[in-house]
């Protein structure tokens, strides 16, 4: 009883809509780190270079996607600590999340109830951006979405 009360107030945070559109990502980064460090049991270092607004579809995708990564260190890696890195640049917006977990084999099939990195790839492709994800077991995992800025974006 329990773990499906967990579980289904996750569900609700996941689902509540993100402050992004008047504060942008960097701001509701900080807030998803302050409220899900408790709620994950995982200490969160979050690091922001050239916080500058973007357009809103991929600030969105990029926060949902923070959500998922970090909800995948949970509950996979083992670790009790993240890093997410966001990098405003010229021309994309990257977001890095990395765990010192137990990481996995990315060559290996995966589990056909595993939806978390399918849903990353997939939220990176509908934003036009790209997703890697690099991991060796016992090295950890890292995710890292890079979306392009749109030219003459003007918030």
């Amino acid at each position: 009883a329990q773990r499906a009360l967990h579980e289904t107030r996750a569900l609700i945070f996941a689902l509540r809509p993100a402050a992004l559109g008047n504060q942008g990502l960097a701001p509701a980064l900080r807030q998803l780190r302050d409220e899900a460090s408790g709620r994950l049991d995982l200490q969160i270092d979050l690091q922001v270079t050239g916080e500058r607004r973007i357009p809103l579809d991929h600030e969105q995708a990029l926060f949902r996607i923070t959500q998922e990564a970090l909800a995948n260190v949970a509950k996979h890696s083992g670790a009790h600590a993240a890093v997410v890195q966001l990098e405003y640049a010229e021309g994309q917006t990257c977001i890095k999340v990395r765990d010192q977990g137990r990481g996995f084999d990315p060559a290996a099939p995966r589990k056909p109830h595993a939806l978390g990195l399918i849903s990353i790839g997939e939220r990176a492709s509908a934003v036009g951006g790209t997703c890697q994800v690099t991991s060796m077991p016992n090295e950890g995992t890292t995710v890292q979405v890079c979306v392009p800025n749109k030219p003459g974006f003007d918030p």
